[in-house]
């Protein structure tokens, strides 16, 4: 291989390499299966599982969550399902900035145990979701949205994190 050629792979090899390194960075709710270890080098402490109720505050990872109210909406997904919003207020807790990616966070399961995914189409009702950078010392408040079969019982909200879960118990109101 002509020098040049050796040249021209050295450096593409290097500024791959700093592009890989500069893009570093935490987002929790990413599809990384990472272990978050404590900062002693011992494994994470484990997390709560709950059930938690509406207004109970819960620190995972450094962030503390709170499920603050439930509403209910008729869904434009036809007359059997419902449109369920939950407010969640979120602070960070601890000295980094982290991101937010509500679609890996949030989870459903119904009465009968099926889960159901976070749902774009029910945020349309109020819109303020909690995606983005929380910042340290950070407040922040959104909405979870769901699109759910009408169902009685309880419901538990799955709040998903690499290193735990909690789980908030509540029963959807009747639909506006």
């Amino acid at each position: 291989m002509p020098a040049f050629h050796r040249v021209l792979v050295t450096l593409f090899a290097l500024t791959v390499a700093v592009a890989l390194t500069a893009c570093g960075g935490e987002s929790v709710g990413s599809s990384s299966s990472e272990t978050l270890a404590a900062p002693s080098g011992q494994p994470a402490a484990p997390q709560p599982q709950g059930p938690f109720k509406l207004g109970d505050a819960v620190q995972l990872e450094g962030l503390n969550f709170t499920v603050q109210k439930v509403e209910a909406f008729k869904s434009t997904l036809g007359a059997s399902r419902v449109s369920v919003l939950l407010e969640v207020a979120l602070e960070n807790l601890g000295k980094d900035s982290v991101g937010i990616n509500s679609l890996n966070v949030f989870r459903l399961a119904g009465p009968d145990g099926s889960t159901y995914r976070y749902s774009m189409q029910a945020l349309a009702i109020k819109g303020a979701t909690l995606d983005g950078r929380v910042n340290p010392g950070q407040k922040k408040v959104g909405w979870a949205g769901f699109d759910v079969p009408s169902q009685d019982g309880d419901w538990t909200l799955m709040v998903i994190l690499p290193a735990g879960k909690a789980e908030y118990k509540f029963k959807i109101p009747q639909p506006q």
